[in-house]
């Protein structure tokens, strides 16, 4: 039961976000309401008497877990330059695999209890950097303090470049601005201008992140391992360091090759790497449902590591960043938080449906499930996902209402072709 709290939590956390984020920013919502939920969460679950507090501790766990995925690679947008803004966009996934892999170290042998206290412990200097953390000058533009907008662009971009900067932020929001005075202009501005299109993209984009299982394996580690090896005491600690220990890796070269060649080839890239894994994990659970000779028992292990590394070298860290460049800045606000929440009842539902599959599909049914579904995402990713690397927001926007208006153009070709056709036959 626990299990699910956090997803839940994370779930709530995501939708709460929606509220502040607009008013007080993404830096600020995270540092009066993601991270505090945090700290609280370990420390209630380090000082818990009853498994009641132990389950409030983690859903609230998964509250500031929530908040601070749905804003963090919104502020990372708003305030990297265009050339580093992917490498940037990854590093919150990097780091949070890295607080992942240091739990289960710590968790190796300190008792939970211990273990909660000490990661609470190691949260308290998220709190302390976001005091000297700057506002994002996007946020700071739309509540007039052009002034500190000019500091903060100053200190990222340099004294040269700010003035500029500063200009073109500024007349992005009187151009928003203006457009949602106009009469159902707030309303255009949702469903026009390839919105939808982009939205769609996005939800696509998360779906394949969270179906692909990674969750599932991720949990179920352990039960994994042990029948691929045929080690029934296994320690329980050690699959999932190894799994946290290959995601780190990934993830640390998807932030060198994510600025040289792209988002879309590391979403390609890691389809492959887990269509390939996932089959071939199926396939050898398959033929060897019962036992597998000693000399195979390499195998499944090695192909759910590369499963893990698919995972986290694209689909894992990039699309949390590729998400929020491609919904348009009119609507990011509200759109990022809601994908995110999607994002989490993903992740409750692969996690909850892995023990109920396992026993209508067996655990090889569950790896071509998710195989599956990976080489779909291939051919989602290669049809619909544009590279964003070294482009602006505004290129970004373009590319989906050039889409949406070719579309639109091919619809009145259509209904053009009909009125000749029905005349014709009148």
């Amino acid at each position: 039961m626990s299990g699910g709290l956090v997803p839940l939590g994370a779930m709530a956390g995501s939708l709460f976000a929606l509220m502040p984020l607009a008013k007080l920013g993404a830096r600020r919502t995270i540092f009066l309401f993601g991270s505090p939920a945090l700290i609280f969460s370990w420390i209630i679950i380090g000082c818990a008497n009853s498994v009641h507090m132990i389950f409030v501790g983690r859903f609230l766990g998964g509250v500031g877990t929530g908040i601070v995925i749905a804003c963090a690679p919104l502020y990372v947008l708003e305030v990297a330059s265009v050339s580093i803004r992917g490498r940037l966009g990854i590093l919150p996934q990097f780091l949070m695999i890295l607080g992942i892999l240091t739990s289960y170290i710590f968790g190796s042998f300190l008792n939970w209890r211990y273990l909660s206290l000490a990661c609470g412990l190691i949260s308290l200097p998220s709190v302390i950097l976001l005091i000297f953390t700057p506002d994002s000058p996007n946020w700071l533009v739309s509540k007039s303090c052009d002034d500190k907008a000019l500091r903060v662009l100053q200190n990222l971009h340099g004294t040269n470049n700010a003035a500029l900067l500063l200009q073109d932020l500024q007349d992005k929001f009187v151009q928003r601005l203006s457009q949602s005075n106009k009469i159902g202009g707030a309303r255009k501005s949702m469903i026009n201008s390839g919105m939808i299109k982009a939205s769609a993209v996005a939800l696509g984009i998360i779906s394949f992140q969270q179906l692909t299982g990674i969750n599932g394996v991720t949990f179920y580690a352990v039960t994994i391992f042990r029948e691929s090896s045929g080690n029934g005491e296994m320690d329980a600690h050690f699959p999932s360091i190894i799994l946290a220990s290959t995601q780190l890796i990934a993830s640390f070269i998807s932030t060198l090759l994510v600025e040289r060649y792209g988002r879309k080839i590391l979403l390609t890239i890691s389809s492959i790497l887990i269509t390939i894994a996932g089959g071939c994990l199926g396939s050898f659970f398959y033929f060897f449902s019962t036992s597998s000779p000693e000399y195979l028992c390499w195998i499944p292990l090695a192909l759910l590591i590369l499963f893990a590394f698919g995972f986290a070298i694209g689909f894992g860290p990039v699309a949390w960043i590729l998400i929020a460049e491609i919904l348009p800045q009119e609507t990011r606000h509200i759109m990022n938080p809601l994908i995110i929440a999607y994002n989490w009842f993903c992740v409750f539902l692969v996690t909850k449906s892995f023990p109920l599959l396992l026993l209508e599909i067996k655990i090889y049914g569950i790896f071509w499930l998710y195989a599956t579904i990976a080489f779909l995402g291939l051919l989602f990713v290669t049809i619909f996902v544009p590279e964003t690397k070294g482009k602006t927001s505004e290129q970004i926007k373009n590319c989906f209402e050039k889409q949406s208006s070719v579309i639109n153009n091919n619809n009145d070709h259509f209904n053009e072709l009909k009125v000749i056709l029905s005349n014709g036959n009148n």
